[in-house]
């Protein structure tokens, strides 16, 4: 996998192109049954506009790309910040919004691993509002990712907020 990665960030270093985060998907329909599984590829381009991609690879073949899809244009704050949730580090590089506003924003995010930050960081909080408890009473209900939801039950359980 290791090799992957790397052929594939090579892949988009070449087109101008920086890599965040590279998600591996066993099992995959659109995969070929030699490796049994794709990647998911988060980047941002020169432009500052982020993409998610998928990625199929073959042993010593060319890598296949399909359905790309444009996000949205970020700011460079965003990036940075995407950068360091990608390496899994939870500190915040800047301080522009409130700790409320960041939050919420994890929580709405559509990536996962920005959500299951902003789950965590409600255990932080010295006081959660109303809106912040639906928003986690909705993602332990019906976020897409397991993981997700997984992540908000311990924190409702940690916060003895009822569902």
């Amino acid at each position: 996998m290791v090799n992957d990665h790397r052929r594939i960030q090579k892949y988009m270093m070449g087109r101008n192109c920086e890599v965040l985060d590279i998600s591996w998907h066993p099992n995959n329909p659109l995969t070929s049954r030699s490796r049994g599984g794709s990647y998911d590829v988060l980047y941002v381009n020169a432009q500052n506009e982020l993409y998610q991609t998928r990625c199929l690879i073959e042993n010593y073949a060319a890598l296949f790309w399909t359905e790309s899809t444009f996000l949205y244009a970020a700011s460079p704050e965003r990036i940075e910040r995407l950068r360091r949730l990608g390496r899994r580090e939870i500190d915040e590089p800047y301080n522009a919004k409130s700790e409320k506003e960041r939050i919420i924003d994890g929580l709405t995010s559509t990536f996962k691993f920005e959500r299951i930050w902003a789950v965590k960081a409600l255990t932080h909080l010295q006081q959660i509002d109303e809106q912040m408890q639906q928003l986690l009473k909705t993602i332990a209900m019906y976020d897409e990712e397991l993981e997700v939801r997984e992540a908000a039950v311990e924190t409702m359980n940690q916060l003895a907020i009822a569902e």
